[in-house]
């Protein structure tokens, strides 16, 4: 169990450091079209990308590696439900990456990462749940409580970089 633990944060960063590396030059090339072809979604784009830097992004995926990290870490000392739910909630993030590769029928980064880490997730994810054995009940609620902190964290993260991305621009 504690390898597939440590499997995580690996995992993360693997996965984040394709948005870091790509995010912005996919949005600054492909905008516009998506303004045309998916408005709803490319206005929430539009607010996530102003006071946008990769340095801003790199310090948020910094933040989401720590956060998990500490969960792991929980995990290694015996204390497995949160890191069960944060997974989960990971698994089906990745997920929507996939919906999001139907509905907007067009690349963007964190698709190779998500395409290579999804089957290793769902093994680690399978295994994990072999060996902890959860009931419905409990697995439900920990997933509940994994999908709260991955969402509030991701808040968390977009204030990260829209502020350090403003405090940046005032210091430079």
């Amino acid at each position: 169990m504690k390898f597939l633990i440590c499997l995580f944060p690996i995992i993360l960063i693997f996965h984040d450091l394709e948005e870091v590396i790509g995010l912005k030059i996919w949005y600054q090339k492909n905008h516009i079209a998506m303004e045309q072809k998916h408005p709803k979604s490319a206005s929430v784009m539009k607010k996530l990308f102003t006071d946008y830097s990769t340095e801003g992004m790199s310090l948020a995926v910094l933040e989401e590696f720590l956060l998990c990290i500490m969960i792991s870490a929980l995990a290694l000392l015996g204390f497995y439900d949160l890191w069960i739910g944060v997974f989960i909630s990971f698994v089906i993030h990745l997920f929507i990456h996939i919906f999001q590769l139907i509905i907007w029928r067009n690349f963007f980064p964190v698709l190779v990462t998500t395409v290579i880490t999804l089957p290793i997730s769902i093994l680690i994810l399978h295994k994990a749940l072999t060996l902890l054995v959860y009931p419905f009940w409990a697995l439900t609620i920990w997933s509940a409580i994994g999908i709260i902190i991955v969402l509030a964290n991701m808040k968390l993260q977009h204030g990260i970089v829209h502020c350090f991305t403003r405090k940046m621009r005032k210091w430079l």
